[in-house]
């Protein structure tokens, strides 16, 4: 896989060397300078040229990455970092207190593919047993929601990594509703794990490539799905659901190894699994085993272990027992709904008192299952709060408000929104990434004021203190220019951190080494063309030719020079901070850190020489002029992230708490989140599409026409469209 620098970024610098440009020729026009006050043909050419050198390093930082080559010692880190993000995740599902239900599950009767050494049945603890019998090892695991599928396949990851052999490929889970179907299929598996290595677990890039080709990655996709969303289809052109899970299913028939089909394991639920095989499209080769509903034994001893009191529970056992197809029996049929029922029922008063009786789901159930449900999920965040209250003590209600404004944020991503040619995420919520929340517009808006703020506070300040001069000035537009359009056009916030670790290896010193000095190199002739161009002399003024100046054109080069060695050493110590962190909130830690350091880096490396020469006014220009869109472009995903917290306040629609990423792991540590790689997730789908506001259908003025009678009447809405689901409102 070769690397490649994305377009949009490209274009982004391409137009900041255009603006910059533009707007040394319109000082040059406006002032109608003259020898002595500013060169314009170094300000034109070099401010074009720091802004080149800048791209310029920024390129060379993605090609001189070096890695290891130990295939098998990379596999083995590899299978380390996922056996503990594996054994955190199965915790924050079970927890530490309760143990876990010992699953049945079945083999599909209807198969459409012998797998040879497929057993007709099977339990929770016997999974990677039955996994290593099948040949090949292709498995789709199904069932109905919340029946325990995610747990079954991180059971069996962690199995088959407790086990495994030098030689055996590492299974890696990946959320399905992350994956982008749009590649070709025959490489989009190895692009999925590709990003999913260098993004999730900071694997080097050619390290990455290495274990994918060698087939020592076994993809385990998890909810599958959550690709099947109610949506319209002719909504922003968004490709239909069942379009999507046959492409990643088509995808993996492709994925191949020596051998022929390579080892895989999916999740999906049996109802969108069973829609997609009746388009004859299935994972090929796979053995399809369903998970079953809770039974009464499994239930009584689940609850035996984690009630305080069981003997409270035995109307409830009871009534599953004499009827295991009732609408109580199908309400607690999976090991989610036992845990909420649990949470729930075991909720003391201020007396010490159990607050409720679980008889009471006895009565309820006399309705539907569904009563059942929504009864424990209405009681699920008071009950939690009472156990795990919040910081700053909210009420429920509030709570759930934050809360729905989230799910309703995802599970409008689930129609196939996008934003900068990146799909929107339906089930993570990655504090960095989660500004579009707040609109596609208004955070960038937010951005780009706070900025354009920032600088006319500074300048006022410059000038109260001394009068600048024209360079000084010229530097400080260019500067605030470039800074306001990056606020406002960067889409993408991939945040960022030191790597120091490079200085352990000789290997990561000479690519320390490469970087450094390519980047000065680079500032340095861009600085040279400077100089070049003020020799030319290709500015005139009323007929003069602007002379040459040997000191500015020196300080010229040596500038660019210095501004290449500067972001060679950023360039050299940065990578992305999502590979190394556990926990979503360092992520923005990270990223601030370093572009608060780079910044103040880069305006002490300019500002101090301008100290020493002209002064402290010029030297606050000169460095805020370099150390603002240092900062900006080094910690963008912090910038952007405060922007949607401004944008979110109680009096929109989209309210959420300013401290949001303490409110994020509180849900995490109360059992509402969980937390997958550097985003929180609800614990469950079914608690997000309960907190999520209902779809409402758009209220549109009907135009004037007859009624419409006979046959088809009814079959129209007034806007032209057949009645049927809603249409999703846009957040």
């Amino acid at each position: 896989m070769q690397l490649w620098i994305g377009r949009r970024m490209a274009g982004l610098w391409a137009a900041m060397a255009v603006i910059i440009f533009a707007g040394a020729v319109a000082i040059v026009v406006r002032y109608d300078l003259r020898a002595g006050d500013i060169d314009p043909a170094g300000l034109v050419i070099g401010a074009a040229g720091l802004c080149l050198s800048l791209f310029s390093c920024w390129m060379a930082v993605r090609a001189a990455r070096w890695q290891e080559s130990d295939i098998e010692a990379a596999a083995a880190r590899l299978r380390l970092a996922v056996l503990t993000g594996e054994s955190a995740a199965r915790v924050q599902m079970l927890g530490t207190d309760a143990g876990r239900i010992d699953l049945d599950y079945a083999l599909d009767g209807r198969p459409v593919d012998r797998v040879a050494g497929a057993e007709p049945e099977g339990r929770l603890t016997e999974i990677v047993a039955y996994h290593r019998k099948l040949d090949p090892r292709r498995m789709v695991i199904t069932g109905a929601p919340g029946a325990g599928k995610t747990v079954l396949a991180v059971e069996l990851i962690l199995g088959l990594l407790d086990g495994r052999a030098p030689g055996e490929p590492v299974p890696v889970r990946i959320s399905a509703a992350s994956l982008d179907t749009t590649p070709p299929a025959a490489v989009a598996v190895r692009q999925w794990l590709f990003r999913h290595l260098t993004e999730v677990f900071r694997t080097p890039r050619a390290e990455a490539e290495a274990l994918i080709a060698a087939r020592l990655v076994m993809p385990v996709l998890d909810g599958l799905d959550e690709l099947d969303e109610r949506h319209d289809p002719a909504e922003d052109g968004a490709e239909p659901p069942a379009d999507r899970i046959a492409r990643v299913i088509m995808a993996v028939n492709a994925y191949q190894d020596v051998e022929g089909r390579a080892p895989v394991v999916l999740t999906c639920r049996t109802e969108q699994y069973r829609r997609v095989k009746e388009l004859k499209i299935w994972v090929r080769d796979a053995a399809q085993v369903e998970i079953r509903p809770v039974a009464g034994r499994a239930a009584r001893t689940f609850l035996a272990r984690r009630a305080q009191d069981p003997d409270r529970w035995e109307p409830v056992l009871a009534e599953i027992e004499r009827a295991p197809r009732g609408p109580l029996a199908a309400g607690l049929a999976t090991p989610w709904r036992l845990t909420l029922a649990a949470i729930v029922y075991e909720e003391r008063a201020a007396d010490l008192t159990f607050l409720r009786d679980p008889a009471d789901l006895v009565r309820l159930a006399a309705r539907t299952p569904e009563a059942v449900r929504d009864h424990l999920l209405e009681l699920l965040i008071p009950s939690v709060l009472a156990r795990t209250p919040a910081p700053g003590d909210p009420d429920p209600e509030r709570v759930r408000r934050w809360l729905a404004t989230l799910a309703a944020y995802l599970n409008a991503n689930a129609a196939g929104r996008a934003l900068g040619g990146r799909r929107l995420s339906a089930t993570d919520l990655a504090p960095h990434a989660l500004w579009p929340l707040a609109g596609a517009l208004s955070p960038r808006l937010v951005t780009a004021a706070g900025v354009a703020a920032g600088y006319a506070a500074l300048l006022v300040v410059v000038r109260r203190s001394s009068t600048p001069d024209l360079t000084d000035q010229a530097m400080l537009g260019v500067s605030a220019l470039v800074s306001v359009t990056m606020g406002f056009w960067r889409t993408s916030t991939p945040p960022s951190r030191f790597d120091a670790r490079r200085l352990r290896s000789a290997a990561g010193r000479r690519a320390l080494r490469h970087t450094i000095l390519s980047c000065t190199v680079i500032g340095f002739v861009f600085g040279a063309i400077g100089v070049l161009g003020t020799m030319a002399g290709l500015v005139f003024y009323g007929g003069k030719v602007v002379v040459w100046n040997p000191q500015g054109a020196a300080s010229l080069a040596g500038y660019l020079a210095l501004a290449g060695l500067l972001f060679g050493v950023m360039a050299a110590f940065h990578a992305p901070a999502t590979g190394q962190a556990r926990d979503p909130r360092h992520v923005l830690r990270t990223d601030a850190v370093f572009g608060v350091v780079g910044g103040i880096f880069a305006g002490a490396w300019f500002g101090l020489p301008d100290l020493l020469v002209n002064g402290p006014v010029a030297a606050v220009g000169t460095g805020a002029a370099f150390a603002i869109p240092v900062t900006l472009l080094g910690g963008f995903a912090g910038f952007r992230y405060l922007a949607m917290l401004a944008c979110t306040r109680r009096w929109t629609d989209r309210w959420l708490p300013w401290r949001l990423g303490r409110f994020l792991h509180w849900g995490r540590r109360a059992g509402l989140l969980r937390v997958a790689g550097v985003a929180y997730q609800f614990r469950h789908r079914e608690l997000q599409d309960f907190l999520a506001p209902p779809a409402e259908p758009p209220v549109t003025t009907p135009p004037a026409r007859p009624p419409v009678t006979g046959p088809s009447a009814g079959r129209a809405t007034p806007g032209g469209r057949r009645s049927g689901r809603p249409r999703s409102r846009r957040r």
